[in-house]
C-alpha cells in the first residue's frame, strides 16, 4: 500500500486512494488515507511523500516507475488475496471450535471488486473534496463575468465569440494581460489571426496605456521605445511569460506537445476554428473536424490541468439582433458544446464610444447574464458600464 500511496502523492493524484475499498485496508492504512484526504481538503493539493513521512512517522515511501493505475490495480489484487486468505483462516479457526462462519457476505464484497477503483466511480465512496476547484483561475477583469463564473479554473475552457472585427482578439489580449499580472504564469498563445509581434505589441500597449497605432508612425518611435523597455521590465518582474511558436501551428496535437514541453499554466487560442485534428484524417465535413478539435482542446485542458481561452466566429448573419444565443456560434454543436463558458461580443454602434455588450450565453455553473463595456483605444483600456447584468 505504501507503494501506491507514494506513487499517488508523487503524481498529485489521490483518486486511487480515495476510491480504494476501505475494507481491504488495515487500521493504519485507513488513517494514512484519511490524513491525505484531510490535508488535501485543507491546503488544496495533496502532501508530498516527504511531507507525509513527517505527518505519519511510521509511513515509509517506496518508489516505482510503473504507471499509477497499474500500481493501483496490483495493490487491489494483492489486498484481495490477503483478504481471501484472512477469511479462510477465520473459517478454519471457527470449524476447529465447532462453530460456523458465514463467509458469503464477505465474498460478496470481493465480487464487487471485479471492476476495480481505477476503472469506475462510486457515488458512495467518491472523494467529496474533489468538488472544490484547486489551482489558480484565470479571470477576465470584467467584474460581472468573473463574479458569475468565479474564474476559469484548470481544466476549464472559455470561448469568446463574435462577428468579424468586433474585438474578440482585443478582449483576449486584455485577458492575457490579466494572467500576466497575476504572477508566475506561463501562457502558450496560438494566434491564427496575427503574428507574434502584433500580439506582443498590443499587450505592451495595454500595459503602457497607448494606442498601438502609434507604433506605425515613425516619429513616435523615439518616444515610445523607452516606455516599451520599462513595460518589458515590469512584465519580467511578474515572473510571467507568453510563449508563441515561430512557425504556424494547425494541428491540436502540436499545441498539446508545446504546452507540455514548456510546462505552461494556461493556453490561449485566437481563431480556434482554423485548427485541424490529425485524428479525423481528410475528407471530413467541417463540423466533424471542429468537433474533434473541440474534444481534443478540452482533453488537453483536463490532461495538463490548465485553463484554456479560445476565440471563434459567429455564423454569417448572426449578431445583428439585440441578442444572440449559442446556436449563433459557427459550428455551434462542435465548439460550444465542450466549452464551460461562452461569451458573445456584440457591438452597440455607440456614436462616440466603442461600446460593446458581453453576453455570457453559456455558464456551466450558473446563470447567464450580460454587461456593457467601453474599450478606449487611445489608452488601450476597458471600462465596465453595467453593474447589474442587464442587457
Amino acid at each position: 500500500m505504501n507503494l501506491l500511496i507514494t506513487k499517488a502523492l508523487e503524481e498529485q493524484d489521490i483518486q486511487p486512494l480515495t476510491e480504494f475499498p476501505r475494507f481491504l485496508l488495515n487500521e493504519f492504512e485507513q488513517k494514512l488515507v484519511a490524513t491525505i484526504i484531510n490535508y488535501t481538503t485543507k491546503y488544496g493539493k495533496p502532501p508530498t511523500p516527504e511531507r507525509l513521512e513527517k505527518l505519519a512517522p511510521s509511513f515509509v515511501s517506496l518508489k516505482t516507475k510503473d504507471p499509477l493505475l497499474d500500481v493501483a490495480d496490483q495493490t487491489v489484487e494483492r489486498k484481495k488475496n490477503d483478504y481471501a486468505t484472512l477469511l479462510l483462516e477465520e473459517e478454519l479457526a471457527a470449524l476447529k471450535k465447532g462453530k460456523t462462519f458465514d463467509v458469503s457476505k464477505h465474498i460478496s464484497n470481493l465480487d464487487q471488486l471485479a471492476l476495480t477503483s481505477s476503472t469506475i466511480h462510486r457515488y458512495t465512496t467518491f472523494d467529496r473534496s474533489s468538488y472544490f476547484r484547486s489551482g489558480k483561475p484565470v479571470t477576465t477583469g470584467i467584474s460581472l463575468l468573473d463574479g458569475a463564473t468565479k474564474g476559469v479554473y484548470p481544466g476549464e475552457t472559455l470561448l469568446l465569440v463574435g462577428r468579424l472585427g468586433v474585438g474578440k482578439s482585443t478582449l483576449l489580449q486584455f485577458v492575457l494581460k490579466q494572467i500576466l499580472e497575476s504572477g508566475k504564469r506561463r501562457i502558450l498563445c496560438i494566434s491564427k489571426e496575427m503574428p507574434a509581434a502584433d500580439v506582443f505589441a498590443r499587450i505592451d500597449a495595454i500595459f503602457a496605456t497607448f494606442n498601438p497605432l502609434r507604433l506605425r508612425e515613425q516619429e513616435e518611435q523615439e518616444q515610445l521605445l523607452p516606455q516599451l523597455h520599462v513595460t518589458q521590465g515590469i512584465i519580467k518582474e511578474t515572473g510571467s511569460d507568453i510563449i508563441m511558436p515561430r512557425l504556424s501551428i494547425w494541428d491540436v496535437e502540436n499545441i498539446h506537445s508545446m504546452a507540455r514541453t514548456f510546462n505552461c499554466d494556461a493556453i490561449a487560442i485566437d481563431g480556434v476554428y482554423h485548427l485541424t485534428s490529425s485524428e479525423m484524417g481528410t475528407g471530413r465535413a467541417g463540423w466533424e473536424k471542429l468537433t474533434a478539435v473541440s474534444r481534443q482542446i478540452k482533453a488537453i485542458s483536463l490532461d495538463l490541468g490548465v485553463p484554456t481561452i479560445t476565440t471563434s466566429q459567429l455564423k454569417r448573419g448572426a449578431g445583428a439582433a439585440e441578442k444572440f444565443s449559442d446556436e449563433d456560434i459557427g459550428y455551434a454543436d462542435a465548439l460550444g458544446q465542450d466549452a464551460d463558458f461562452v461569451v458573445g461580443i456584440r457591438p452597440l454602434g455607440h456614436a462616440k464610444r466603442n461600446r460593446q455588450e458581453l453576453q455570457l450565453i453559456k455558464n456551466r455553473y450558473g446563470a447567464k447574464l450580460a454587461t456593457l463595456v467601453d474599450i478606449h483605444f487611445d489608452t488601450m483600456s476597458i471600462r465596465e458600464i453595467s453593474t447589474q447584468g442587464e442587457t
